[in-house]
């Protein structure tokens, strides 16, 4: 995954319709990037990746000089045992990989979640599923999150150095503005840079789901719409 040739060859390879009207029946859409729908930055604008087998063919071809689509790959892939949404998404990918090319083999297997979280934090695993979970409506705690250096996802997945020089002077930038306009610029571009570098699959965003009686009154949508605020609900 050092060769960005592969990654965009991934992200080409999953078909997101499938898994969002198939696996979890409507109840998710496809983000952006790693900004999510609903904050003010979000870029509905934002180049993204689409389920396209010959754009993938056509980048993991060119990946590793031609070696990689000569000589194929066996890559054993973990989730988390019970998960059956990361179970299918990595099926998803793995029919589609080998469809592309049979000699493109990913194994699938399982892990409690302690060992598949340790597993990721000590970047033992080349391909995992996860999530960002912003508590704030700045776009800050998604991307650095998302692409600074010394945060999760870069040291988890070796792109921290990558990171340093790129990615963290505007994160930096982006902390310390009380400008809401550059505050969107510098959203946007990393956003752009995001997909430029191909660092995720985004493959969907969780569409809560709140259901109350009639009579209840005073709940409001906050980032996480499934956490109620009870000092402000009231029944009549």
């Amino acid at each position: 995954f050092s060769d960005i040739e592969v990654r965009k060859g991934f992200c080409y390879a999953f078909d997101y319709d499938t898994f969002i009207n198939d696996v979890i029946m409507g109840a998710g859409q496809k983000p952006y990037g790693p900004v999510l729908i609903g904050f003010p930055t979000a870029n509905r604008d934002n180049p993204q990746y689409t389920f396209d087998l010959q754009q993938a063919a056509a980048h993991l071809k060119k990946a590793h000089g031609g070696k990689l689509w000569a000589n194929g790959f066996k890559l054993t892939v973990p989730y988390s045992a019970g998960s059956t949404h990361r179970q299918r998404a990595l099926e998803i990918l793995k029919a589609n990989l080998n469809r592309i090319n049979p000699k493109f083999q990913l194994e699938l297997t399982s892990l409690p979640w302690a060992a598949y979280v340790g597993a990721i934090n000590d970047g033992s695993i080349p391909l995992s599923i996860f999530g960002i979970l912003p508590k704030y409506r700045h776009p800050y705690a998604a991307l650095s999150y998302h692409m600074q250096s010394d945060d999760f996802y870069a040291k988890a997945k070796g792109y921290a150095d990558l990171a340093k020089t790129k990615y963290d002077p505007l994160i930096e930038q982006l902390a310390s503005t009380f400008d809401d306009q550059k505050t969107m610029t510098l959203s946007r571009e990393l956003q752009r840079m995001s997909y430029e570098d191909a660092l995720a699959i985004f493959h969907y965003q969780v569409i809560g789901q709140v259901a109350m009686r009639d009579w209840v009154k005073g709940y409001s949508t906050k980032p996480f719409p499934f956490l109620v605020d009870y000092y402000d609900i009231y029944k009549e």
